[in-house]
């Protein structure tokens, strides 16, 4: 019997299957490991409002973000059968981790979720002006959906969480951040769901 969050993002029914493999940590296990980098990264993200300066953020709030994301679409590949092997094969790369647990869920239920979740946050000045700038034929509704959009910021977490690992190096020069509460929400959409199974 589906649940609020499972039903919402259009887990799919068989999940979680688990696979029987002696060296692998249970599929309960790899949630609650998850579910640790989550509420880890949700605490430096609340506590990053009170720090003065962007390295705070940069640094170990994105790292966690992306901790606490890896983790949680992991376990959702895990549920769906996936060893220990085959998820490693995907690294770091939270994007590569998302597109590959499309097989779990609706995409189309869960980014309207997310959108839906999302829409509180606003998009700086900065932003508008730059995306605007880029994409004369948007409107400020289109700039505002796309930058809200769940698999686009992933790709700007792995600028910096997966190799060459800028928020774990430093390296000089500019980059741009992705909105860790965006990605967040969606990361705790799949926690959520996740949960109601296990």
């Amino acid at each position: 019997m589906d649940s609020k969050f499972s039903e919402a993002i259009g887990l799919r029914e068989t999940w979680p299957t688990e696979p029987q493999l002696e060296e692998a940590m249970s599929m309960a296990g790899c949630y609650k490991w998850a579910a640790a980098f989550f509420d880890a990264a949700e605490t430096l993200l609340l506590a990053s409002e009170m720090v003065v300066g962007s390295s705070f953020y940069q640094g170990p709030v994105i790292q966690n973000v992306g901790l606490a994301t890896e983790l949680s679409l992991k376990a959702l590949l895990r549920g769906a059968g996936k060893t220990n092997e085959e998820l490693k094969r995907a690294g770091h790369n939270c994007y590569r981790l998302y597109c590959e647990s499309r097989i779990c869920f609706d995409e189309s239920r869960f980014l309207s979720q997310h959108l839906a979740n999302t829409s509180h946050i606003p998009i700086s000045d900065e932003i508008r002006e730059r995306v605007a700038k880029n994409n004369p034929t948007w409107d400020a509704e289109h700039i505002d959906l796309r930058w809200r959009n769940y698999f686009d910021h992933l790709r700007l977490l792995d600028l910096t969480y997966d190799r060459p690992f800028r928020s774990r190096y430093v390296e000089p020069g500019d980059v741009i951040l992705p909105d860790a509460e965006v990605i967040m929400i969606g990361t705790k959409l799949f926690l959520a769901a996740m949960k109601e199974r296990l």
